[in-house]
This record gives C-alpha cells, structure tokens and sequence, in this order.
C-alpha cells in the first residue's frame, strides 16, 4: 500500500466530522470515513436518492440532519409520502453499494429475488438488499421481452400512419413487449390489426387461412395490456389515465 508522506500526512484530515478514522484507497485516489455510519456520507446518499426520485426539498444539509437520526433509507417513505415503485435493480443501485452501483440494470436484468445473487460475487450485498427492499414496492421485471409480429392493413384510427402508431404501442409497453410490423411477411405473425371499417380483404383473408387472429385496434391494445400484466407489468397511474 501507497504511503502518505509525512510532509503531506500532517496537513490533512486524519478524522472526520463524525468521529470516524479517514482511510485512503492503496492507490492514495481515494479517501473516506471508515465510520459506516458516518452522518456526513449518509447524508450525502440521502441528497443523491432524493435527486434518483426527483424529490425536491431535500439538499446535502437536511440529508445530513436526516442521517443524524436514522437510517438511510428509513426517510423514503416520509419524504416521497409512501413506499415507492421500483425494480429490484433500482433499488440496489439506491443501496449505493461500492464499485457496483452503476451495474446493478446488468447484473439484475429479469431478477426479482436477491437470493439469485447467492454464490456469486455480489454475494454480500444481499442483505443490504433486502433491507432496502422495505422501503419500496417491488416492480417485478422479465428477463427479455416477448415480440409480437404483426400485420397491419389500412388505416388505424387516431394515426397518420403505421410507424406512428407502432411507436406509440411500443413506448408504452416495452420493456416488456416490443411490437414490430411485419410488413408484408406471414411468418411469425400473431395478430392482423384492422378497423371495422377499412375496405382491404387479400390480407385479411390470408390472415383467417392462416389461423391468425384479426384485431381493431383498441382490441389490440387491450390484448397488449394483458400480456403487459401477466408478465408483470405495472403501469404509473398517468398512463392508466
């Protein structure tokens, strides 16, 4: 381990404001209360999670004053006035653990349970995580998302176009479902999307050969709405409406 020399050692900080010891990284890069309870680091990981949540009123000072008196994440429910969706992920990269926290969306893709995390190299964090998880509402995720091919014949009412309307279905649901236009190819197709009204009948009528269910569009979106809740899917109360 690098040592600090002794012209440098004795103009720095060797406690922190807590009390804590301050340690150095071996590489000197890096310094830090050994307390891990130190009020000042835990006051800056309130701000930083206020910031996550975008919860407004909350600064380094009253994180602070917070961190004197509980825990870290005790104050979520009080400052956001309930327990907070979010992913298991999420929800570990809040737990700020060191060196990890940006990888967390990698690590737990599709995981809901911290035990998956049991006999590997983040093995440890398990506990924290789970901690954590008191103080949120789990938002369950899937591994990948199921693609739903379809055709689309005519207009689709409320769109000027096709594109536009795949868009807007896929901003909705993704992750969980991605929605591709399969153009004028039958393979893979699960659904023909088709108003009442329009006119067109060569691909519906391949549709009906092939056993391919025909959909308007709202009955197609209430069909999406399905697969997205079986699967775990939650939606925000705006995007209910």
């Amino acid at each position: 381990m690098t040592q600090i020399p002794t012209w440098l050692a004795t103009k720095i900080k060797s406690k922190c404001e807590c009390g804590g010891e301050i340690i150095n990284n071996d590489l000197l890069t890096q310094r830090y209360c050994s307390n891990p309870n130190c009020y000042k680091h835990m006051g800056a990981r309130i701000d930083a999670l206020a910031k996550k949540l975008s919860i407004k009123g909350i600064g380094p000072a009253a994180g602070e004053e917070m961190a004197k008196y509980t825990k870290y994440l005790t104050p979520v429910p009080y400052i956001v006035r309930g327990y907070p969706q979010a992913t298991l992920a999420e929800i570990a990269e809040y737990c700020d653990f060191y060196g990890v926290s940006k990888q967390w969306s990698k690590i737990l893709q599709g995981v809901n349970d911290p035990e998956a995390l049991r006999g590997t190299e983040y093995e440890d964090c398990i506990p924290g995580i789970k901690e954590a998880m008191e103080y949120f509402t789990v938002r369950e995720t899937v591994k990948s998302a199921v693609t739903v091919y379809v055709w689309i014949t005519g207009s689709i009412e409320g769109y000027s176009n096709r594109d536009e309307f795949i868009s807007d279905m896929n901003l909705l649901f993704e992750p969980i479902i991605k929605i591709v236009n399969n153009g004028s190819t039958i393979s893979n197709t699960t659904i023909l999307v088709k108003e009442p009204y329009s006119n067109t009948s060569g691909k519906t009528e391949k549709a009906r050969k092939n056993g391919i269910p025909v959909m308007s569009s709202d009955e197609f979106m209430g069909y999406l709405y399905s697969e997205f809740e079986k699967r775990g899917g939650i939606f925000d109360e705006d995007e209910n409406g």
